[in-house]
């Protein structure tokens, strides 16, 4: 099997290529900053719709290809 998607690190590393703060991500995105902190230390796992506009936020594509 194939590795498991690490999201706590993919959202850190995306914000910081980004260069912003949590602060910042939220408001683009109006998620609240104590829930990007949550995500992005492993506490909370964002649904797939969240990590998609965080990472859209970050000018991140999430893409995924599935195999058998």
């Amino acid at each position: 099997m194939g590795e498991a998607l690490d999201v706590a690190k993919v959202l850190r590393d995306a914000r910081d290529h980004a260069g912003l703060s949590q602060t910042e991500l939220g408001e683009r995105t109006g998620i609240a900053q104590p829930n990007i902190s949550a995500y992005e230390s492993g506490r909370r796992t964002p649904t797939v719709r969240t990590l998609v506009a965080l990472l859209d936020a970050c000018d991140v594509e999430l893409s995924w290809r599935a195999r058998r």
